[in-house]
């Protein structure tokens, strides 16, 4: 036996075969694996006496202890992420498959589906493969027609189109993969520096997976535009968007879930907000305040993709504008950045912070004089700022 890695394998296994390790024993066993794999710790000399029956139980033992508690986390997790262990295989294989001639529908589905180990792995290899297998392309859709009455074979043998095909092929695969599932026409926020209202006409789907509605959107998740034309960068962030989460990215005309209308979403609300309000919701904004302050048509402070969890805000103005000499309070909890400041001109105030049982918070009151301010961070180790939150002063 040359490594630690066969060595495990065989003494882990019984007369009756190998023992049945759930996934998040497999995990823990995996990691130990690949620590273990840079030294080789097991020669062929190594003793076969005491010491190896010794490590057998050992092993047994551990999983035996760790392996309840490692279940319940696995459990915990997988109904928090609708992607199961393994999502990287699955997003391999699904690669794999891309790009690739499909002459048998059904059979490329069985192909597909074939590392599939519940109805979110099936969604997340339909979405994975649909997000490689197509390039964003007007064109095509223009000479397309109406893409809801193409055949699903023709769709997917051209490659190429737009949101439009991209949402009918995947809903198309959903269904056939047993899934209950439905194609969305409406609108989505891209914000007014896109468009001129806003938002734009498109096209996206809704699976229903562990009797809860999801979005999905395999459109935005193939990729974006620039100015040299599509740019292909594959992720997993429209993969199953939370109701209450999609209702601020997309417009349904139909309402099919109700939630518009539970918030008083209609399309003119809708037009109205910007680009940035989940994100300001997300950073602890309050999402009815948001909203509201939304329906009056204005503007939200301006931020800059932070890093989700990288900072939370405790209270801060919420409307772009703020009035000048006007007392406003800067609170933040983070324990991402080391110092913050506010910026206006060449002038910095640096906002104390103290320790809490959420970590470290800043705070600072301040009158602010006409022009821009930003509010600022410094990570460990950077000599650098980054901001974080901008607002015009008036």
């Amino acid at each position: 036996m040359t490594n630690l890695r066969e060595f495990l394998r065989k003494t882990l296994c019984c007369d009756e075969g190998p023992l049945p390790l759930c996934h998040a024993q497999r995990a823990w066993l995996d990691l130990l694996l690949k620590c273990c794999e840079m030294k080789k710790l097991w020669i062929t000399d190594w003793p076969k006496g005491w010491s190896t029956q010794a490590l057998r139980c050992t092993m047994l033992l551990s999983l035996g202890l760790f392996g309840p508690g490692l279940l319940k986390l696995e459990h915990r997790a997988h109904a928090a992420q609708p992607a199961s262990y393994g999502t990287r295989q699955l997003e391999a294989h699904a690669q794999s498959l891309a790009g690739q001639n499909i002459h048998n529908v059904d059979a490329f589905l069985q192909t597909l589906l074939a590392p599939a180990r519940s109805d979110q792995d099936k969604a997340w290899l339909i979405y994975s493969w649909a997000t490689r297998h197509f390039r964003h392309d007007a064109r095509v859709a223009a000479k397309l027609g109406d893409t809801g009455e193409q055949q699903l074979a023709r769709l997917i043998a051209l490659r190429r189109g737009s949101c439009a095909v991209y949402a009918h092929v995947t809903t198309q695969l959903l269904q056939k993969a047993g899934l209950e599932a439905q194609t969305i026409v409406g609108q989505a926020l891209v914000g007014q520096e896109q468009s001129a209202s806003g938002t734009t006409n498109h096209v996206w789907t809704q699976v229903r997976l562990n009797q809860e509605w999801w979005t999905m959107d395999s459109t935005w998740g193939a990729g974006h535009m620039d100015d040299t034309g599509f740019v292909a960068e594959p992720n997993a962030e429209f993969f199953l968007i939370k109701p209450e989460h999609s209702v601020l990215m997309y417009h349904d005309p139909k309402d099919r879930l109700g939630i518009q209308q539970q918030w008083g979403m209609g399309a003119k609300t809708f037009r109205k907000l910007p680009d940035n309000t989940l994100t300001l919701i997300g950073l602890g904004f309050d999402r009815q305040q948001v909203l509201q302050t939304a329906k009056r048509g204005a503007r939200l402070a301006d931020t800059f993709a932070p890093t989700p969890g990288t900072f939370t805000v405790q209270q801060a103005p919420l409307t772009r504008q703020i009035a000048a000499n006007q007392s406003v309070q800067f609170s933040l909890a983070t324990n991402h950045y080391q110092e913050l400041a506010l910026v206006q001109d060449e002038e910095w105030q640096t906002m104390p912070a103290k320790r809490t049982a959420q970590g470290l918070e800043y705070t600072l009151h301040t009158k602010p004089k006409r022009g821009d301010l930003l509010l600022m961070g410094r990570k460990p180790g950077s000599q650098n700022f980054e901001a974080l939150l901008a607002y015009v002063v008036q």
